[in-house]
């Protein structure tokens, strides 16, 4: 295996090619996918500037939701309107279905450490997460709420936090499916929405009925909020700068790792009623990994922005 391992002044270890051989996810640039769920697109973004890139053939597409990346760097979009979850290559071709969902209209989606895809179902079964194996097979229900299931999130220790819209709350589940009860209350969420989890650990829930986007700990412990408009889905790029969809104005908006407000990062040119949000690298980047390469983010220090 090639190791990277001269220190870049941005977040990756360089090899001795040298840092103008590198991909742009060496120097800084990612690429920032966010599904509009009317007019059934997924535009693309430069996490530098807010550029707009272009969007993904949306032929097979109605309704997309939720983002998500494999280990391979494939894009995986729940199409909510047409009941199956679209796979894309790192270059953006079509892969066609990688699973469809027969009547349950398909919200969330997200890989544990294993490679395999959940789905959040938000009326199938009053609310349901369902597993498929990393070759799309349907592996039945994983966990089955007593809420309807939108948003959700798998953490490091391969815990699911799914978020309870009109319970006011986030559930926790183990990595076996188990209810392990209400990880964070009605005291600190509102209407729970996009869920992100940073470098640090800590998670970020942002909050329709409040307009926030609320931090905690790994340990569930509250502590803050960055202020902002209707968030709906977030996600984080690997220098901790925070990325939101706002669905009030159908903009995204870009936030600091010490949660100070960059501004607008896209207008609504491209985007109608934004739902879903992923950074990746771009597409040289994964060809460097597939060929064996080691790219070692480095965690910048930040600052948390407290109430």
């Amino acid at each position: 295996m090639l190791k990277i391992t001269c220190r870049l002044p941005t977040v990756f270890y360089a090899g001795c090619l040298g840092a103008l051989l590198l991909p742009g996810a060496a120097r800084g640039q990612y690429i920032v996918y966010a599904s509009s769920q009317q007019g059934s697109m997924v535009s693309e973004y430069s996490s530098l500037d807010g550029t707009y890139l272009g969007s993904l053939p949306n032929s097979n597409l109605s309704a997309p939701e939720g983002l998500a990346l494999n280990s391979q760097g494939d894009l995986f979009v729940a199409s909510y309107g047409n009941f199956r979850i679209e796979e894309f290559s790192p270059t953006g071709t079509d892969l066609g279905a990688f699973a469809t969902t027969g009547t349950a209209n398909p919200y969330d989606v997200a890989f544990n450490a294993a490679g395999n895809l959940f789905v959040s179902y938000p009326y199938a079964n009053g609310g349901s997460i369902e597993e498929f194996s990393p070759n799309g097979a349907d592996l039945g229900t994983f966990i089955t709420t007593s809420f309807q299931a939108y948003y959700f999130v798998i953490n490091s220790s391969g815990d699911f936090l799914v978020g309870d819209l009109d319970g006011s709350k986030i559930e926790e589940y183990s990595p076996t499916g188990q209810d392990l009860g209400t990880y964070i209350s009605n005291s600190f969420v509102s209407a729970p929405t996009g869920m992100a989890i940073n470098s640090q650990g800590d998670l970020y829930i942002g909050d329709n009925n409040t307009n926030r986007i609320n931090e905690f700990s790994p340990t569930g412990s509250y502590l803050g909020y960055i202020q902002s408009s209707v968030p709906r889905g977030i996600a984080f790029d690997p220098f901790d700068s925070l990325y939101v969809d706002l669905d009030g104005s159908y903009t995204l908006e870009k936030y600091s790792p010490t949660g100070q407000d960059l501004g607008q990062f896209a207008d609504s040119s491209h985007l109608s009623e934004p739902m879903g949000l992923v950074v990746t690298p771009e597409p040289a980047t994964w060809a460097w990994l597939a060929m064996g390469a080691s790219i070692v983010p480095v965690a910048a220090k930040r600052l948390r922005k407290k109430s």
